[in-house]
């Protein structure tokens, strides 16, 4: 059970992925430094969406402290640990962890 939050919270709290924007990504595209994936190269590029095609993105914030919820997730999960299962609410944990509303509006904008 310990290793599926902490799978979750990980998961939830992910690191930023996104892809760097194409040659002709609208202006207000945004390139954050650090979070271009391995597999966004030029050579993986096919090219503009048509004009009317649909495309959605999914953002993953690396939240307020991924190195804090790092060690969260390493103490509440070993044995002898002063934290060993003492998991946070969701709402602690959101407090704690979860993107701020200023990195949220630095992908919004």
């Amino acid at each position: 059970m310990a290793a599926a939050v902490v799978a979750s919270l990980s998961l939830a709290f992910g690191t930023l992925a996104l892809a760097s924007p194409s040659p002709a990504a609208p202006l207000h595209a945004k390139v954050l430094a650090g979070t271009r994936p391995a597999w966004a190269t030029a050579s993986a590029d096919e090219g503009a969406p048509a004009a009317d095609a649909v495309v959605s993105a999914t953002v993953y914030l690396s939240g307020q402290d991924p190195a804090a919820l790092k060690a969260y997730a390493q103490a509440v999960s070993t044995p002898g640990e002063a934290s060993y299962g003492k998991f946070l609410t969701a709402a602690q944990a959101k407090e704690r962890f979860l993107a701020t509303p200023a990195q949220i509006k630095a992908v919004k904008t």
